[in-house]
């Protein structure tokens, strides 16, 4: 497994949804919360699937806050909290950078990016060259934008992310 790869990829794929002309253009401010999955795969066994386990990931994450402009305030979901509510976890999320980062904008988009549908299990196949990895993630974003704390816009969006072997990202589409 190449790990270094694999985090860089999921770092790039983050990075392209974020910076997208979509979210751009509304230059304010974005609080984001994104399902942080690893995954540790046995490649040495021939049903290598049955020994898939998943783990929170913290690195990538962690390198994407560097590289995000100031505008973005990017939280990892916890597990526990991946079937809550989109509204509910933004109103959590909100009240907890208010209260600890002094982050009170009036006007801000609120970004949630869910675990691919797969799980990451064709990028770790990919990127590793393990049977049965497709170049491209099938990845959920949801989108609110807010004004005075009230919701004005909500969307869901698929997006299909087709990269390289190399870890560049060939192709952004929505699917739906």
């Amino acid at each position: 497994m190449d790990r270094a790869k694999i985090d860089f990829v999921k770092t790039e794929i983050y990075k392209a949804l974020l910076l997208s002309d979509e979210v751009k253009k509304e230059k304010e401010f974005h609080l984001v919360s994104i399902q942080t999955l690893d995954l540790d795969i046995n490649p040495n066994s021939n049903f290598f699937q049955i020994f898939i386990k998943e783990k929170k990931d913290s690195i990538s994450v962690d390198k994407l806050n560097q590289k995000m402009p100031y505008n973005y305030k990017i939280y990892k979901e916890l597990k526990e909290e991946k079937f809550m509510d989109s509204n509910l976890q933004r109103v959590n999320l909100y009240q907890a950078f208010s209260e600890y980062n002094e982050w009170k904008p009036v006007n801000y988009s609120y970004i949630r990016i869910y675990e691919p549908l797969d799980k990451w299990a064709n990028l770790y196949l990919y990127i590793s060259d393990l049977i049965g990895g497709n170049p491209y993630e099938i990845i959920p974003v949801f989108y609110t934008q807010i004004k005075n704390k009230q919701e004005l816009k909500q969307e869901y969006k698929l997006y299909k992310i087709v990269y390289s072997k190399q870890g560049k990202i060939e192709s952004i589409n929505t699917i739906n």
